[in-house]
């Protein structure tokens, strides 16, 4: 992020036919990819508006599982994650296998 958002964005902004206002910019990712997009949303409010994460693999996610990584990950978005309505967020998932788990916390 500390690349795309002042690198990458800009050029696009600048040199492509695209809308630069923020709450017309998005940024989605699949699978772990999608947790990129909740963490730039996080660190880089000003430059996203919608999030949308595909697929997405929860670390941790197993009832069973008892990783730190788990803790972590939903104490960062407790404390992180901008107020609601304030911003666009999409996720889906399957229903098979560790996708069962999602529902209740998508």
């Amino acid at each position: 992020m500390k690349y795309l958002v002042p690198k990458v964005k800009p050029c696009i902004d600048n040199n492509l036919a695209v809308s630069n206002v923020a709450n017309n910019t998005f940024i989605a990712g699949a699978s772990m990819g999608g947790l990129i997009p909740l963490y730039a949303v996080t660190e880089y409010p000003e430059a996203f508006f919608t999030v949308a994460a595909i697929s997405t693999h929860w670390p941790g996610i197993n009832p069973d599982d008892k990783l730190p990584i788990s803790w972590a990950l939903c104490t960062f978005l407790r404390e992180n994650l901008p107020e609601p309505g304030n911003y666009r967020f999409y996720y889906d998932h399957d229903i098979e296998m560790l996708y069962a788990y999602y529902p209740p916390l998508q």
